[in-house]
């Protein structure tokens, strides 16, 4: 079980997001180009409408779980010690073990839930109801 509110708030955005993009995926070539004729019209795609378009066709569902298996990778490598080395279990230490020791042998971020980070991954879900103002960074 993830000892960190911040580990597990993230691991829930990042599986509500693969569902999205898994659910996008599902679209004909047909239905994608009628999406896309409703979405921006008959009209020449210039200036701002043309952005738009181009930011909704880059952030593709093939991308997107890219992005995320990157994101969960980070946050497989940024826990605590009982969930990176389950078989070593100490439930008692909340150091992010990817963040590591200085040079003389501190913990870098001794409690997980203010590994910069994990702060930094959670900053585009700042609006989300369950977001934490002590995460901002």
């Amino acid at each position: 079980m993830t000892a960190s509110p911040l580990v597990a708030f993230l691991a829930a955005r990042l599986a509500e997001e693969e569902k999205i993009a898994h659910d996008a995926e599902t679209l004909t070539r047909d239905e994608l180009l009628a999406f896309y004729g409703d979405l921006f019209g008959s009209g020449p795609l210039t200036g701002a409408r043309r952005a738009y378009a181009m930011h909704v066709s880059h952030f593709n569902p093939g991308r997107m779980l890219w992005d995320i298996t990157g994101k969960q990778m980070i946050l497989r490598m940024h826990n605590v010690w009982s969930e990176v080395y389950p078989d070593q279990p100490d439930d008692a230490d909340r150091r992010c073990v990817g963040c590591g020791f200085n040079g003389i042998e501190e913990e870098i971020t001794p409690d997980i839930d203010d590994c910069p980070v994990l702060r930094a991954l959670a900053l585009p879900y700042y609006s989300h109801r369950d977001y934490r103002k002590e995460w901002r960074p």
